[in-house]
């Protein structure tokens, strides 16, 4: 489920919602637990988006 599955380690799937500052429009993107936690790291620097949610999924 995570959007980076060729190094993934497949674990517990996670869903994060970013927020457009601009339109406010929302989008969803799904990660493993690692990848989440990389792509909040990344979203610290972009001044475009804005993050919501981060949610455990069960399985």
């Amino acid at each position: 489920m995570c959007e980076h599955p060729t190094n993934c380690s497949n674990g517990d799937a996670c869903r994060l919602v970013l927020r457009n500052r601009q339109t406010r429009m929302e989008r969803f993107e799904y990660y493993c637990k690692a990848h989440l936690v990389a792509r909040v790291c990344d979203l610290e620097d972009d001044d475009r988006l804005d993050v919501v949610d981060a949610t455990l999924l069960s399985e």
